[in-house]
């Protein structure tokens, strides 16, 4: 019920399914054991479920991978435009990035449900109205012919395409960039 709600809120993640693999794994397993299957069937099985296990686990450890070094490209991207003189409230580098500006600057994100400090929150707004992005890093290529590219950062991931890049894009023409 708490993952429909926020359905419509865009806030559910895959990670919010976790607590229910413990439950369908317990129902597979009692159904296994209970199911009439021959002997040797059952113990090929075991074989092929090591299998997929295995290959589940280094999905995993290269997704992690992908993940982390994507990470560490923004990180440095963000090195980047601060080393221009280019400070973090003009550069739209992920939320996560970009909360964290917003924290460091007023204390507080810019969202209804905050109560605490009272009359914050602007509907309609952005989350971190402190951020007037004229830079923004993206993963991939802008369509847009206004974005002008000012650099790029390549990384490696273990899925592929292996080498991947980061762009840092200056809009030209965009309403909300000074």
């Amino acid at each position: 019920m708490v993952l429909l709600s926020r359905v419509g809120r865009d806030l559910v993640f895959d990670r919010y399914a976790l607590p229910l693999v413990p439950l369908i794994a317990i129902l597979a397993l009692l159904w296994w054991q209970n199911a009439s299957i021959r002997f040797r069937l059952r113990q090929q099985s075991w074989k092929i479920a090591l299998i997929l296990l295995g290959i589940y686990a280094l999905f995993a450890i290269a997704s992690t991978q992908e993940v982390l070094s994507l990470g560490r490209a923004r990180a440095e991207a963000m090195r980047t435009l601060q080393a221009a003189g280019i400070p973090s409230t003009q550069v739209e580098d992920g939320i996560e990035e970009m909360a964290w500006t917003q924290l460091e600057i007023t204390g507080h994100i810019d969202n209804p449900e905050i109560r605490n400090p009272r009359r914050t929150y602007e509907w309609g707004g952005h989350f971190a109205p402190s951020i007037t992005a004229r830079f923004e890093v993206e993963v991939s290529p802008d369509p847009r012919s206004s974005a002008i590219l000012a650099g790029d950062v390549e990384y490696f991931s273990m899925l592929p395409p292996f080498h991947r890049r980061i762009y840092i894009y200056r809009g030209a023409s965009q309403e909300n960039w000074p």
